[in-house]
């Protein structure tokens, strides 16, 4: 077991402290920012006793920056949550990619937001997120905060498709028609 040392921003070894623990098996191991401070605190439920929760200490005189991005799929075209979503983050000559993922297994679910840690630059990043369907978008964002980035994708109204089959006598042809709406303007001119 490593955890946080207190105001050096590095884990130490501290598997006598944690006792029982370190012989005892998880169920799960989920990490996450619970405070939104930029540090990353992990909650590991375990199979005979209480879950345990190691909490970042956060030293604000520390020159340590950070830069989260949460990932909105407004209108349905991709999940909700972004999970999928590939997002890089250029700062300081550095670049630096996260997946979010969706999770796996029992109780292995991390947060949705992705999490930078950017060192002690302090100024603006280019963030790039690249959606499943294809789409990608591109913004630029101050250090220290959480930035939500939405996919304004255009989503099609599951209740409003419509088929129609066409089939033409004495030819074999048949054609196909589709109509439906979408939360997205369009020019019906086209």
């Amino acid at each position: 077991n490593r955890l946080h040392a207190g105001g050096a921003r590095v884990f130490l070894d501290e598997t006598a402290v944690a006792g029982e623990f370190s012989q005892e098996l998880l169920h799960g191991l989920v990490a996450a920012d619970f405070h939104e401070d930029g540090d990353t605190e992990f909650y590991a439920s375990r199979a005979e006793t209480a879950p345990f929760f190691y909490e970042a200490a956060h030293v604000e005189d520390l020159d340590a920056n950070w830069l989260g991005a949460r990932l909105v799929s407004l209108y349905g075209a991709n999940n909700r949550l972004g999970i999928g979503v590939k997002v890089t983050l250029m700062a300081d000559g550095a670049l630096r990619s996260q997946v979010v993922d969706g999770g796996s297994g029992r109780a292995g679910q991390n947060e949705t937001a992705c999490l930078f840690g950017l060192g002690t630059y302090s100024g603006a990043a280019i963030v790039r997120a690249y959606w499943p369907n294809g789409n990608s978008s591109q913004h630029y964002f101050g250090a220290n905060q959480y930035a939500t980035i939405e996919d304004t994708s255009p989503a099609v109204a599951d209740a409003t498709v419509l088929g129609y089959l066409e089939y033409i006598v004495n030819t074999g042809r048949t054609n196909w028609y589709f109509e439906w709406e979408t939360h997205y303007w369009s020019d019906p001119s086209l």
